[in-house]
């Protein structure tokens, strides 16, 4: 293997992407090297192999495995399902989960002092609506 070629085939699979790297942009660069590390191979294997150093860059587990499942056969494919599985993990980890709360202990003198106004409020609130209700 050629000096320059053996080079530029090191730099491919030592690739990864880097901080604030876009996944078009990590693509191109992995397109870039792959034409110099297999320069004798044919277009549509240059392709596949770029595919395969692509999903090979991406190091967060969730988004390798959504773009191996979507079965790209080509670096375009591979690239448009990284989009959008990265776009869906952004909105995921940016929307507030509503999670379960679970109460361990009860304190008793919070208790006595929010019933009060919370039951005054409630019968308040029906003595208010009572005319409303009785017209329907």
């Amino acid at each position: 293997m050629h000096s320059l070629v053996w080079i530029q085939w090191i730099q491919l699979r030592n690739r990864g992407r880097k901080k604030g790297e876009t996944i078009p942009e990590l693509a191109q660069d992995v397109k870039r090297l792959t034409r110099f590390a297999y320069p004798g191979a044919s277009s549509h294997l240059q392709d596949q192999l770029a595919r395969d150093h692509f999903v090979d860059c991406l190091e967060e587990p969730e988004l390798r495995l959504g773009v191996h499942q979507t079965r790209p056969k080509i670096l375009e494919e591979a690239v448009q399902a990284a989009l959008e599985i990265e776009a869906f993990y952004t909105v995921i980890r940016n929307f507030p989960l509503r999670k379960a709360v679970r109460v361990l202990h009860s304190d008793q003198g919070m208790t006595n002092t929010l019933a009060p106004p919370m039951y005054h409020s409630e019968t308040q609130l029906k003595t208010e609506c009572r005319p409303i209700l009785s017209v329907n």
